[in-house]
């Protein structure tokens, strides 16, 4: 095999949340940074492995880049995908790339819904949500029922734990959205000390590829590579073979 995946369910989300409902204290980025490598350090005792590669998606790249600014240690490389710079550049950026989705498809729903928010900041939640509405490259991605039939047909999910996905989304996203809010990555995390990837689908619509190639072109990193997917949001689902290849090529042997 390639590699042996561990997928963590965070304070506050999927299993976790289930077994914890309340998300076990109050949430935080630190807090949830510090319990990611806890998990690293646990899977190194488990695999016998001296150092481990960290990939963070959306959220996650905010938790993996502080995980690998306080321990470069425990990881041989850190891989984003969906990564986010800030909420602020996210909601700049991806007004501007829905308005220019709808312009040119001549839609006007889309047109006059884009243009009823565009005085609000751009990380009002009402704003972006529209955004994200009109702007999505990725209609699946985006289907309410995918989020309880994904667990349903995955083996080692119990039929139980599926019912607190909806309610761990909300009550984390409400906890960490202040914080979130003030989050700008370039200023909170201007460095790392391992080797970095950017995996990035240049159609995203969730945050702003073009902020996350910013980022990472002022990020000071031992070693940097940027690859960009004809995908959205979602390029480890969608394009999953893709991105299995640029792993094995770019990242694994930094792990041997």
């Amino acid at each position: 095999h390639e590699f042996t995946l561990a997928h963590w369910h965070q304070r506050g989300a999927g299993l976790t949340y289930a077994a914890t409902p309340g998300n076990g204290g109050p949430l935080t980025i630190d807090r949830m940074a510090n319990d990611g490598i806890e998990v690293a350090e646990h899977l190194r005792r488990r695999l016998g492995a001296k150092k481990i590669i960290l990939i963070g998606h959306s959220w996650g790249t905010v938790l993996g880049t502080h995980m690998a600014q306080r321990r470069p240690d425990l990881f041989a490389a850190y891989v984003g995908t969906g990564q986010t710079n800030s909420l602020e550049d996210d909601g700049k950026d991806l007004f501007t790339n829905a308005m220019a989705r709808a312009v040119a498809a001549s839609n006007t729903r889309a047109i006059d819904a884009l243009t009823a928010v565009a005085s609000l900041p751009p990380t009002d939640v009402h704003r972006m949500d529209v955004v994200r509405t009109w702007g999505k490259t990725e209609d699946l991605s985006d289907n309410r029922l995918l989020l309880f039939l994904g667990p349903l047909i995955s083996p080692r999910y119990p039929v139980s734990g599926t019912f607190g996905l909806a309610g761990g989304f909300a009550s984390s996203r409400a906890a960490l959205f202040p914080e979130e809010m003030r989050m700008r990555l370039e200023r909170d995390v201007p460095e790392l000390q391992v080797p970095a990837f950017l995996f990035q689908g240049r159609n995203d619509w969730q945050v702003s590829p073009g902020a996350a190639v910013r980022y990472f072109e002022r990020l000071r990193a031992p070693a940097k590579q940027t690859v960009l997917f004809d995908g959205g949001h979602f390029v480890h689902i969608f394009h999953s073979d893709a991105l299995l290849a640029e792993l094995t090529a770019r990242v694994k042997p930094l792990a041997r």
